[in-house]
């Protein structure tokens, strides 16, 4: 099976990243995804987290991402946890 790309998110408290991490810890089975996390910024915050819930062979990140739309096109599904888009 192939592992591809899930999804993207920003690390603000209204991007629920929190609630995505605890989604992603429910698929069964835990090798069957890869999930591309482009931040604004640094996702430090969130890393004992995402250890804690998700394997961390299962999680890419990329800081510092502005442009998404390469990342958007490549992806097989892209889920947004966020509970408002500005």
């Amino acid at each position: 099976m192939h592992n591809r790309p899930v999804t993207k998110i920003r690390k603000r408290p209204v991007k629920r990243i929190d609630l995505l991490l605890k989604t992603l810890a429910r698929i069964q089975p835990r090798d069957s995804f890869k999930l591309v996390i482009l931040a604004g910024s640094s996702f430090a915050d969130f890393e004992d987290e995402a250890d804690r819930l998700v394997f961390t062979n299962n999680i890419i990140i990329r800081e510092n991402v502005l442009e998404v739309e390469e990342y958007l096109q490549a992806a097989d599904m892209t889920l947004f946890t966020s509970e408002s888009e500005s």
